[in-house]
């Protein structure tokens, strides 16, 4: 018994042990020493997961865990603030719907670290541009992780996200990349960041075959201003000048202060024809304009230099040294003018050298053919649509772009002697490996405006499909606006009768240059290409979407099929989806590769 006064849970314990023999009775006290351990346990288990809430509650960044299907378990209180989620709306839902988070420049859909971990089953860490979408729509800079929750096991149970706000601290990094990009006084890029965009485009240049035009333009008479009317009347006029030039050019031009009174335009997917255009533009708005100063009016010129530039350009430092070279030209030649660096006697010379490499490829079978995809829109196309590019190789094997020598080709007319090659081995590729292919397909093959003029090309075609016995209806022939409305009538003549062999054709480069609805409508064209220059920035020109959107329109009148080139990537896929575009072209699609890769 006891030495103390019991209760009645100990009364009736002890009554109950002393009816059971000594045995019984320790397994009884045993038992209850089990329950006794298991309550204890209990209570401490029950205080280590209230400590963990509090812990939890108290951290300073957004913590959400899931179990392994990525169904939400718990949100703490940075996690509701952060997403707009409330603990009892979130748990149980998948953390896709709570946790939405994109790209900061490009607004495109990031994929959820919780769904990589669990995947994975590892840590993972969301790049730095990633911002979080608020329930209600705001976006939240954040920098957060994803890691697996083990069991006693090693076994993944769950996943634990940590996030948190880096507003500020992303805003202020920001800022100084813009302060280290751009030229304080106007607000341009600066010239460090202008050589480096520069670059990039040459480097596109070299990989695609897209003519770009660079501008490299000094004010005339800056100085009078500078010296006569002091630095602040100068500040002020560079300023005024920036907004009225900024005004003459589009959205997608890299425009840019690079120091003193030098400023440089870098045009993009723009011929030399239209680059000539936007330069005596500029050129005009400046002498046009008139600065006024405490009293004073002072007029300003600008002397351009124009250099056009595609995949045969060596370097941004050789373009840069060009146009500076083209500027300088233009000041000694009276200034207030445009000067296309490349004179004529430096261009007839270069073309000299191309025809004769030219000329050598021919004799030493160093043409090449490459091909590139040109994708339906809708799956049920009987036919897989290809455009042959045809290359020229080097003595050492390297692939020359058809932007060097094509027009060299067309000035010394070898360019129908070029399409008759093209020709002639596409139809024999056909008649030996058309019937190995998977499915049926279609090649395209560009004409010259000088091809669709000679009077023995319809002959020369015709047989060709005799001899190698192909289907008519794997052919289909391209011709430029530009060349089918130099001569309409003649070009309405050829496509006429070769459209009666079966053959189809295709309109390429439309909007580009000079040709009409009107004329559209005397070209019984198969196909519509529209003009890569408007396709490429319809995400965000909204001219340049009306303009591919009405062509699309009014070729799907005249009964054509529609193709953008120049699809680069998968916005511009969903939005020429969207409006209803037949084909699609571009390296968002393939990228050009030789033609016996089809047979793969």
């Amino acid at each position: 018994m006891l030495g103390r006064k019991k209760n009645g849970k100990e009364f009736a314990v002890e009554v109950g042990l002393s009816q059971l023999d000594h045995s019984d009775g320790r397994k009884v006290i045993a038992s209850i020493s089990d329950v006794s351990e298991l309550v204890i346990a209990q209570q401490k288990l029950k205080e280590e997961h209230e400590r963990a809430i509090v812990t939890l509650n108290s951290i300073g960044d957004g913590v959400i865990t899931t179990d392994i299907d990525g169904e939400i378990n718990s949100i703490n209180p940075v996690a509701e603030r952060l997403s707009g989620w409330n603990a009892e709306d979130a748990t149980g839902r998948h953390i896709s719907q709570v946790f939405m988070v994109v790209n900061e420049k490009t607004g495109k859909k990031v994929e959820d670290p919780v769904i990589q971990c669990l995947k994975k089953k590892e840590i993972v860490e969301l790049g730095s541009e990633t911002v979080l979408i608020h329930r209600h729509g705001m976006e939240i800079p954040i920098e957060d992780s994803a890691a697996p929750i083990k069991n006693a096991d090693g076994l993944v149970v769950g996943a634990v996200l940590v996030f948190h706000d880096v507003s500020q601290s992303r805003a202020h990094a920001n800022e100084i990349e813009y302060q280290a990009n751009h030229d304080a006084l106007t607000g341009l890029l600066n010239r460090r960041e202008f050589d480096r965009r520069l670059q990039q485009s040459v480097v596109k240049a070299r990989e695609g075959d897209c003519e770009n035009i660079l501008l490299f333009m000094d004010l005339d008479r800056f100085k009078i201003v500078n010296d006569s009317a002091g630095h602040a009347a100068g500040d002020e006029l560079l300023k005024q000048l920036t907004k009225l030039m900024s005004g003459k050019l589009r959205q997608r031009d890299t425009f840019a202060r690079l120091g003193g009174d030098e400023f440089a335009v870098l045009l993009e997917f723009c011929s030399k024809d239209i680059g000539l255009k936007v330069a005596n533009k500029l050129r005009s708005a400046i002498e046009d304009f008139r600065f006024f100063w405490k009293g004073r009016v002072f007029n300003i010129g600008v002397s351009i230099g124009l250099v056009p530039f595609s995949s045969s350009t060596e370097t941004a430092d050789n373009l840069l040294s060009e146009a500076d070279a083209a500027c300088y030209t233009a000041k000694e030649g009276g200034r207030n003018r445009v000067q296309v660096y490349d004179s004529a006697a430096a261009k007839k010379r270069e073309e000299s050298s191309i025809v004769n490499m030219l000329t050598e490829a021919f004799e030493n079978n160093r043409m090449t053919l490459f091909q590139q995809e040109i994708r339906a829109t809708e799956e049920n196309q009987k036919q897989t649509h290809y455009e042959i590019l045809v290359r020229m190789m080097s003595e050492t094997g390297e692939i020359i772009s058809p932007a060097m020598f094509l027009p060299a080709a067309e000035r010394y007319g070898l360019a129908t002697t070029l399409d008759r090659w093209v020709i002639k081995t596409v139809f024999n590729w056909l008649s030996k490996h058309g019937s190995k292919l998977s499915r049926p397909v279609m090649l395209s093959i560009n004409l010259s405006g000088q091809s669709i003029t000679d009077k023995f090309m319809a002959g020369f075609i015709k047989q060709q499909f005799k001899e190698f016995e192909i289907k008519e209806d794997t052919v289909c022939f391209e011709i430029t606006e530009t060349a089918a409305m130099n001569d309409l009538y003649r070009a309405r003549q050829f496509i006429d009768e070769i459209k009666l062999l079966g053959c189809k054709f295709s309109l390429d480069d439309f909007g580009s240059g000079h040709a009409s609805y009107a004329h559209l409508k005397n070209l019984p064209v198969n196909f519509l290409k529209i003009d890569g220059m408007f396709v490429k920035d319809i995400t965000h020109d909204p001219i340049d979407f009306a303009i591919v959107k009405s062509v699309n329109e009014v070729g799907q009148v005249l009964g054509m099929q529609t193709i953008a080139e120049f699809v680069e990537n998968d916005e511009i896929v969903e939005k020429l989806s969207e409006i209803g575009v037949n084909f699609l072209q571009g390296y968002a699609i393939s990228r050009p590769a030789p033609l016996d890769e089809l047979l793969d």
